[in-house]
């Protein structure tokens, strides 16, 4: 099952902060592809990572790791 819950967005100029768009997309607002990722846990909007890289180089989670995709909200 792949479900989309929210896009969110910053901008270059971080004083005026972000925008976050629930169930839907503004295609003004990046470049590049939208990557679709199924949830594995609904309750948690649980997601499985193959691997966590920094500068291009595997650094966490290695063998495979479960994250919540999270808003920093409530």
């Amino acid at each position: 099952v792949c479900v989309k819950l929210f896009s969110a967005f910053r901008g270059e100029d971080n004083e005026n902060g972000g925008e976050l768009i629930l169930g839907g997309i503004d295609h003004s607002l990046y470049k590049g592809s939208i990557h679709w990722v199924p949830v594995t846990e609904k309750s948690y909007w649980q997601i499985h990572m193959n691997n966590i890289k920094i500068q291009g180089r595997v650094a966490f989670c290695s063998h495979g790791c479960e994250a919540i995709v999270d808003s920093g909200t409530s």
